[in-house]
C-alpha cells in the first residue's frame, strides 16, 4: 500500500471510524472483541485466583459420574438379574 491509498483511507468515513476507536483503546477505553481478536492480557495478575478445595472438586465429579455409573451398574449387572428372574413372565412359549 502506497502513502496516497494510506491518506485516502484514513481520510474515508471507515478509516476515520476505525482511526478514532484505536485512539480510544489508547486512552485506556474499551472495544469488543470479535473472533480471532487477540485480548491483550496482563503480564501478570494482579490477584491470583485459587483453585477450589480438593473435596469440592471430587464432591461435583462424583456428581457428574452418578448418572454413567448408575447406567452402567443397571446395564450390565441388574438387567442380567432381573431377565434370569423374569425369564418364565418374559419368554412363555407360543401355542
Amino acid at each position: 500500500m502506497n502513502r496516497e491509498a494510506l491518506r485516502r483511507w484514513l481520510e474515508s468515513e471507515e478509516g476515520a471510524r476505525r482511526h478514532e476507536k484505536a485512539g480510544d483503546l489508547a486512552d485506556g477505553g474499551t472495544a469488543a472483541y470479535g473472533p480471532g481478536d487477540v485480548v491483550p492480557r496482563p503480564s501478570h495478575a494482579e490477584e491470583t485466583i485459587k483453585p477450589p478445595p480438593r473435596c469440592k472438586q471430587w464432591l461435583i465429579s462424583l456428581i457428574a459420574a452418578y448418572p454413567l455409573i448408575t447406567l452402567t451398574l443397571t446395564m450390565y449387572v441388574v438387567m442380567p438379574v432381573a431377565t434370569r428372574l423374569f425369564r418364565r413372565c418374559l419368554f412363555r412359549p407360543t401355542a
